[in-house]
């Protein structure tokens, strides 16, 4: 196949002298530009990854109409490579009519240029597409067999406005959802009540069994106030430590922390799995590829032998006519399917890149919190020390009976060996002792130990 190279002056001109209506466009103008200074033969598939094509954009009194492609399945406008010695215009014009099956024309006041656009294509091509405005008849289109689906590809009537509208969102390749006609996508105990008991609870139950030993006077030795006084630091100093390690463990960064890490290992396998489904695309664009190069290589050299060939007999040349037919016949269908290979991976990237863009605040929440996490426990952990340093001393400076008592009565009652006698309550168990028993308790020497006639504590008056 001969190529004439297509003359980049008045291409330029035109795109040059093309007014962009998007962000998008403008960026497409630039990029023409750039390239069509660099192209040589911009229009010609086969001299540069990079080239130029042509698309319609054909509009009726019916609205805009768009072919539903056989392989991706999307709403698209018709369009396709230049062919030698083809202006753009024609070319769009061509395609119209081969993909669609419908009359179509250019306004009577001459090709219209209203857009442009730059996309990726198979095989890694480049397309820098002019799009055209075409007319077209009032007619069902009739697009030829393997072109299409049997589709229907005018969507319902509507103003011309609202076909305007479609065409510039068309132009975008914004294409309709499946199944649409034509439409654009677009610490402490807990306090109970106070009860009145004498040698009961409140409902009639007898409390807890007061084992012998922990009547007043069950610790011998002298006892001052001092050393009561240290007992009942020795308690607080064991409640606060019991507190501490508690607040340690339930921080509220770390809840949420635990929060953000499962839902990151979420995201986390479902960008393995996106990954994992784009691998494989990417691998079968690479295989098609592949075979696509063998093709065209080898169509290129039974077409090299065609034109050098010297006393061929024409049944020869017939053959190798035939064969480079359905080389290139070949090579169209596997374009389509890398071209399908690309298109399905564009779906992964995006929501690769929606993944990414949720991934990195959790990230940053994630590392905030744990920030705030060990700054929490690093706090907690020098008032454990603290208090556990002043507990040893305090705890060191009892008498060793008295210390065993209450670490044995601390151990059984849930970390409280001792409670301050406030009044006539207990303020280990809450309850109110009997007036008789607080009458024996304040009348016992200083030096005595007193306990609680229902928890059996050791009671402290206050």
């Amino acid at each position: 196949m001969i190529y004439t190279a297509a003359p980049t002056a008045p291409l330029r001109a035109l795109v040059a002298g093309h007014v962009p209506t998007s962000p998008r466009e403008a960026d497409a103008r630039v990029r023409f530009l750039a390239e069509l200074d660099r192209l040589a033969d911009p229009c010609n598939e086969h001299a540069d990854p990079v080239h130029v094509t042509a698309s319609a954009i054909v509009v009726g009194t019916r609205g805009t109409v768009l072919h539903l492609h056989k392989r991706l399945g999307r709403w698209m406008q018709p369009g396709g490579h230049i062919d030698p010695g083809e202006a753009p215009p024609d070319a769009a014009r061509r395609e119209a009519i081969e993909e669609l099956g419908l009359t179509v024309v250019h306004p009577d006041d001459g090709p219209r240029l209203i857009h442009l656009d730059v996309h990726q294509a198979a095989l890694g091509h480049t397309h820098l597409d002019l799009r055209y405005l075409l007319i077209g008849s009032a007619g069902d289109p009739h697009p030829p067999p393997g072109r299409t689906r049997s589709r229907h590809p005018w969507p319902p009537r509507r103003p011309m406005a609202a076909s305007r509208t479609r065409r510039s969102r068309s132009s975008e390749h914004t294409t309709p959802p499946s199944g649409a006609t034509a439409a654009p996508a677009a610490g402490g105990e807990p306090r109970g009540a106070l009860v009145r008991l004498g040698g009961c609870g409140g409902d009639g139950r007898r409390g807890p069994r007061v084992r012998p030993g922990d009547r007043p006077g069950a610790v011998g030795g002298a006892v001052s106030d001092e050393t009561f006084d240290r007992l009942l630091a020795v308690q607080d100093l064991d409640t606060l430590i019991t507190q501490l390690t508690h607040r340690r463990v339930v921080l509220a960064e770390r809840a949420g922390l635990r929060g953000i890490d499962a839902e990151l290992g979420a995201l986390a396998n479902e960008e393995a799995d996106l990954a994992a489904r784009r691998q494989e695309l990417v691998a079968a664009q690479k295989d098609l590829e592949a075979q696509i190069a063998v093709i065209t290589a080898r169509s290129t050299g039974i077409e090299q032998r065609m034109y050098a060939a010297r006393g061929t007999s024409a049944r020869d040349l017939q053959a190798m006519d035939e064969e480079v037919r359905h080389l290139h016949q070949r090579q169209s269908e596997l374009e389509e399917e890398e071209l399908v290979a690309m298109v399905d991976q564009e779906p992964i990237d995006a929501a690769l890149a929606a993944l990414a863009a949720r991934v990195a605040p959790m990230e940053d929440k994630a590392a905030q919190l744990r920030a705030e996490v060990a700054e929490g426990q690093a706090g907690i952990d020098a008032e454990l020390a603290t208090a556990t340093a002043t507990r040893a001393a305090e705890a060191a400076q009892l008498p060793p009976a008295l210390a065993d008592r209450y670490e044995a009565l601390r151990a059984r009652l849930k970390g409280t060996g001792a409670a301050r006698l406030i009044g006539h309550h207990c303020d280990g168990c809450h309850l109110e002792l009997s007036a008789v028993e607080i009458e024996r308790i304040r009348a016992t020497t200083p030096d005595t130990v007193a306990t609680c006639e229902q928890c059996g504590r050791i009671l402290v008056p206050t």
